[in-house]
């Protein structure tokens, strides 16, 4: 029983970092705003699963996240040269944190 609990800290901790990553996302609208959703909302419904041992649930939240970072690929893929000769300029967190 000890090792489930340990399994299921690291399947919310990979989605907490899904979650931020689609906070970021969103706020900057770097790739379409259902994309970002599709990830985020696949995150909490695979951790959901994972820890109730709902199969269902976990292929569900599998599947958004598939067809969410599917998207995010894409718009990588599909970027013009011009974009990555001149990628944007990381400016600091943006007020999230204070600076130091």
């Amino acid at each position: 029983m000890h090792l489930l609990r340990e399994r299921d800290a690291g399947v919310a901790a990979l989605a907490l970092g899904f979650l931020v990553l689609c906070y970021g996302f969103m706020r900057h609208a770097t790739v379409p705003r259902w994309a970002a959703l599709l990830m985020a909302g696949g995150a909490v419904v695979a951790v959901i699963g994972q820890m109730i041992f709902s199969t269902a649930l976990l292929a569900a939240g599998d599947i958004a996240l598939l067809i969410g970072m599917a998207a995010v690929g894409m718009e990588v893929l599909l970027e013009t040269g011009d974009k990555w000769e001149h990628p944007a300029v990381f400016e600091g967190w943006g007020g999230l944190l204070p600076h130091h």
